[in-house]
């Protein structure tokens, strides 16, 4: 009978873990309590989860005394500073749910100065560091880029040509980041590859769209990004 009191105990402890960070739904009940035991300790704790619960983050940055997480550290010698540090204590999932939070408005910020520069300068793609931003918002912020100009051509009065222009352009865009690939360090080089995949799926999506006759049905099942009042959205449909 005590047995069954204690499983059903620690059933509804790891349920309540479960419910402050969403992400323990991943995990079993076991590797919950292993994650729980670990809590204390930020260093074996996140040398155990970050694996089974946030595979893209390969290591924390924090202060001397690791009672705060200043940024991570992603594959590809990715590096990213939080907005605001996280503090660690108490259970696992309170610090856990506190990074992603914290990750997400960083991100956030960083994707909002890249399109800042994309608006302040049609040529920003060659003048920006972009060792000084995260691969993902520099790829967010091209692609958001493409949907607003793709949008504004098909509703001109004279599509053909200005897409046609647009096309001129992002093969252009392709030429310099080619370019810079042969004169970009290792961390510079993931994140230009990064664009260039992109820009050479923008190419083909517009010369299809100049193709069919700017069918909307086309531009509708793309991958696009586009603004829904301060939320940025990401669709793809097909």
């Amino acid at each position: 009978f005590r047995l069954d009191k204690c499983k059903e105990a620690l059933k509804q402890l790891v349920s309540a873990r479960r419910e402050v960070w969403g992400r323990f739904w991943y995990l079993s009940e076991e590797e919950v309590v292993m994650a729980l035991r670990l809590g204390r300790n930020l260093e074996k704790a996140a040398a155990y989860l970050l694996p089974r619960t946030l595979p893209a983050v390969a290591e924390l940055v924090t202060n001397f005394d690791m009672t705060e997480i200043l940024g991570i550290k992603g594959w590809g010698k990715e590096h990213v500073t939080l907005s605001k540090p996280v503090r660690v204590r108490g259970w696992p999932d309170y610090w856990l749910a506190g990074l992603e939070n914290s990750l997400m408005q960083s991100m956030r910020t960083y994707t909002l100065k890249v399109l800042q520069a994309a608006v302040q300068d049609a040529d920003w793609l060659k003048s920006i560091e972009t060792s000084e931003f995260p691969r993902c918002s520099l790829v967010v912020a091209v692609h958001a880029v493409w949907t607003n100009d793709v949008e504004n051509c098909l509703k001109s009065e004279k599509p053909a040509l200005i897409l046609k222009g647009l096309l001129k352009e992002i093969n252009q865009r392709i030429s310099d980041m080619e370019r810079m690939l042969h004169h970009a360090g290792e961390r510079t080089t993931i994140s230009v590859g990064s664009i260039l995949g992109i820009l050479i799926y923008q190419r083909s999506v517009t010369e299809e769209l100049v193709q069919t006759s700017f069918k909307d049905e086309l531009f509708e099942s793309c991958l696009r990004y586009f603004w829904e009042g301060e939320q940025m959205i990401r669709v793809q449909v097909g």
